[in-house]
């Protein structure tokens, strides 16, 4: 790899091409002179990359370059094929801010609220609420009372507030609560809920109601219902004369599962982790382990489709960098040097590498592990249609060697020169 690109990756770039993929070829060699660099960050929006090989696998006899006499009119500039040397790189982008619920989540899921007056003269009113709720949800589930538009959050019982939450039930598939109404405080109310008309006997009365799901600490999902209820006070009467809800849109459901998940990268031994690693020999392997993993183990949903490993060590003249695995067009490809095995039955791959003779001839001491995960959900088709970008790191020692060679003693000399 070419020092400008090794420079670019060290510094925040991942490179999406298919270190496989030829663009290029000349007097009979075929390669890749051209890379996709895109920012780690913005890595989650690549939803794909490819090699249109338009020219580089096309006769010259059609080239646009008209060296060695060829004639001009060989050369269509309407048709694709040598319009250059080198083959275009195609990138797939999605910068979709709202996306279909993910079918692993589906089971967190929060259905629209319906409700129902409850009482018969509705004097101190209230509203019977009941909304759907998924099978993956056991107990649960929270509500929350906010001002109307849920933008601030309202103590859910308040004796000064026009409305109160008053209580909750949950049985499976469903969550219910009850909205209570305070007539005497219609007047004082301190939530700022009430609007009254310029006759005071009439108004409405505006709140926010949130509804989540969570596995452990973690919110999965919520739904926001905005609520209008009409009142009439006239002839010494409180009637709650109509309600109108207003819900938000299900490509507006949060679900910050999908941020918890982080990338465990260790040392290892028949896919259990070393908690006490020894710094390795030139004659050994590093044996790491790659798992997804979850503060809510959640993990089983997920499994690593494809995923890039890079050694590297030192600076400037002393840099060494190795890559033993990178990303391939479906699945991870890897050296002839390197052995990955797995998954196991838990999820964890497992690989060997060796350490390259370079960074014990530049006398490193310690190696840096890094690279990236494609997570892809059990139910997603592919990479492209549901999937997260993970960064992993990893440091590990390795010994010096004592009894140096005449070869590495004269590479030594020689960079003592420089």
């Amino acid at each position: 790899m070419e020092p400008p690109i090794t420079y670019l990756i060290q510094n925040g770039f991942v490179s999406v091409s298919d270190p496989e993929e030829h663009s290029y070829l000349f007097d009979g060699q075929f390669g890749s002179l051209d890379y996709i660099l895109v920012k780690s960050e913005a890595s989650k929006y690549v939803t794909g990359s490819a090699v249109w090989n338009c020219n580089a696998d096309e006769p010259d006899l059609i080239d646009y370059n008209l060296d060695f006499g060829r004639s001009s009119s060989l050369f269509d500039g309407f048709i694709p094929e040598r319009f250059s040397d080198h083959d275009s790189k195609l990138l797939s982008l999605n910068f979709t801010l709202t996306t279909p619920i993910k079918g692993h989540l589906s089971g967190w899921l929060i259905g629209p609220a319906e409700f129902t007056l409850i009482g018969n003269n509705y004097l101190d009113g209230s509203l019977g609420v009941s909304n759907e709720i998924g099978d993956k949800v056991t107990q649960n589930v929270s509500i929350s009372l906010y001002d109307y538009g849920c933008e601030n959050k309202k103590d859910t019982i308040n004796n000064t507030n026009a409305v109160i939450i008053e209580s909750t039930n949950f049985s499976p598939s469903s969550f219910g609560y009850v909205i209570s109404i305070s007539h005497p405080n219609l007047g004082t109310d301190t939530g700022g809920f009430v609007f009254m008309n310029a006759n005071p006997s009439l108004g409405k009365i505006k709140f926010c109601t949130r509804v989540s799901t969570w596995e452990g600490s973690t919110q999965v999902f919520f739904r926001e219902t905005n609520f209008v209820l009409s009142y009439d006070l006239t002839e010494n009467n409180f009637n709650l004369t109509s309600v109108e809800i207003d819900e938000n849109d299900p490509g507006s459901f949060i679900a910050d599962v999908d941020t918890e998940f982080f990338i465990k990268a260790c040392q290892c031994s028949e896919y259990a982790c070393i908690s006490t690693p020894h710094n390795l020999k030139q004659d050994e392997n590093l044996v790491m382990c790659l798992e997804a993993q979850h503060p809510d183990e959640m993990e089983d949903t997920v499994n690593i489709s494809n995923f890039n490993i890079k050694l590297s060590a030192g600076v400037g003249q002393s840099y060494v960098e190795y890559n033993p695995v990178q990303f391939g067009t479906g699945s991870w490809v890897h050296d002839s040097l390197t052995l990955v095995q797995g998954p196991n039955a838990d999820g964890v791959i497992m690989i060997s590498t060796p350490i390259i003779a370079k960074f014990f001839i530049q006398t490193h001491k310690s190696i840096n592990v890094t690279g990236n995960c494609f997570l892809e959900f059990d139910t997603a088709k592919s990479v492209t249609n549901d999937s997260l970008f993970m960064e992993f790191n990893l440091k590990f020692g390795i010994e010096e060697i004592l009894n140096e060679g005449c070869l590495i003693k004269l590479i030594r000399k020689f960079r003592e020169l420089f």
